[in-house]
């Protein structure tokens, strides 16, 4: 049996292959600081197989940004983020915006190839 001569970097090297080759990760900003309004309620739905790295902030204020990181393992990285928009509303109904991806990452076709299986989405709201 062969003993590395270096067993943490050995560990390491091994990581940063897993790292690599196994994870999808993605990060979505919302900039909402050319808006009036105060998005709420906030909601994000993950596919299977996906797990919150930084979770969504309920409340983004006007005039900030907020963001949120998730990973995938294998998976296809996709989700859902819903917020309501002010109080603006008709028949009792919330103005929503909505913001949905899908990435196939480093298991399938048809998508972009991101660098690193990994990728940030930018939104940006603007009440003009």
């Amino acid at each position: 049996m062969i003993i590395p001569s270096n067993p943490l970097s050995t560990l390491l090297s091994i990581n940063n292959f897993i790292q690599n080759n196994f994870f999808n990760r993605i990060t979505i900003n919302i900039d909402n600081s050319q808006s009036r309004n105060t998005l709420h309620h906030g909601r994000c739905i993950l596919g299977i197989g996906n797990k919150l790295i930084k979770p969504l902030p309920v409340t983004i204020n006007r005039r900030e940004m907020g963001s949120i990181e998730s990973k995938s393992i294998i998976k296809k990285s996709r989700g859902i983020i819903t917020y309501e928009i002010g109080e603006k509303c008709k028949d009792n109904l919330p103005l929503l915006i909505v913001v949905g991806w899908k990435e196939n990452g480093n298991t399938g076709t048809n998508t972009f190839d991101f660098e690193a299986y990994s990728m940030t989405i930018d939104g940006s709201i603007n009440d003009g």
